[in-house]
């Protein structure tokens, strides 16, 4: 509504009250905007620090690993040279299945090669 000389007091109250609750609205909106973004900000210092220490952390060096091929040669040798089945235990000690003895028993180093 427009306000004009004709308009009476009481119209000229109610668009004014009409503009405040406008206002106050907006207001309002714009103040839970400004908290939203405050926590956003921090939110994104607080994601920021960590990446930061992420970085900053080294990665331990892998652990030195034997390489496979050589574990899986020895493995069948021994399995063609004996017969049977071979693995290696808990301990990567090799080892064959004794079909006698109907258990795993473990091969010495100079029964190996």
């Amino acid at each position: 509504m427009t306000i004009s000389t004709r308009s009476t007091k009481s119209a000229i109250y109610s668009e004014l009250e009409t503009f405040r609750t406008a206002y106050d609205r907006v207001q309002s909106e714009l103040r839970g905007e400004k908290l939203e973004r405050a926590r956003l900000a921090s939110r994104l210092e607080e994601l920021e620090r960590l990446l930061a220490e992420l970085q900053a952390v080294k990665p331990a060096a892998p652990a030195a690993r034997v390489p496979v091929a050589p574990k899986l040669n020895l493995l069948r040798k021994l399995a063609m040279k004996y017969h049977t089945t071979s693995r290696f235990n808990a301990d990567g000690e090799p080892e064959v299945y004794s079909k006698a003895r109907k258990l795993w028993v473990v091969v010495p180093t100079a029964f190996q090669a």
